[in-house]
């Protein structure tokens, strides 16, 4: 059964969230293998259009969320290693977004039974993605996310909270459950 790729409502520490998103990226980069297995002369509608609906929204945000904790990291780490990493991340997330587009279309027209449906290559275009996504996320929990983790206590005294909810204003709403920023 494919994993939901929707995020936990009611999370409280700004560092949970980005955790929560990247979890959402890895449910994606399943339920993108399932429906790639699945794929024959049919495509299962409901995955098809859940991961769609992460592609067209949630992706983003969830990278942007990521890029928010790097500029928190280059802010107390100023070495070129670092910020090396994070250029190389950033500019990940950027080809993800755009693949994400390409991939969406051809999902669509799968979906609607459109002449661009060609079962093989979307199926390539399908286990590249997930596969290029799990293998980046593997990359930034090794480098990025480990020094993330060790210096949690303070990344949660700067403004990640706020950064993230700026993330969420031009998105969706389901975006903006997941995440809001207390009054003060």
């Amino acid at each position: 059964m494919a994993s939901m790729i929707t995020g936990r409502e009611g999370i409280a520490d700004a560092f949970e969230v980005v955790l929560d998103g990247r979890e959402c990226q890895r449910g994606l980069c399943r339920d993108l293998e399932t429906l790639a297995d699945r794929l024959g002369v049919t495509v299962d509608e409901g995955l098809a259009e859940r991961c769609l609906a992460y592609l067209h929204s949630d992706l983003a945000v969830h990278q942007r969320d990521e890029e928010a904790v790097y500029r928190l990291l280059g802010e107390f780490d100023t070495g070129d290693g670092v910020a090396q990493l994070i250029r190389l991340a950033t500019n990940e997330h950027i080809r993800h977004r755009e693949y994400a587009c390409e991939l969406s279309e051809w999902l669509e027209a799968a979906l609607h039974g459109r002449a661009k449906c060609n079962p093989d290559a979307l199926g390539y275009l399908l286990r590249c993605m997930f596969d290029n996504l799990s293998q980046h996320l593997a990359w930034e929990e090794v480098t990025l996310f480990g020094t993330a983790r060790q210096t949690r206590e303070l990344l949660s005294g700067r403004d990640l909270a706020g950064q993230l909810a700026r993330n969420r204003r031009a998105h969706p709403a389901r975006l903006r459950l997941i995440y809001s920023v207390p009054s003060h």
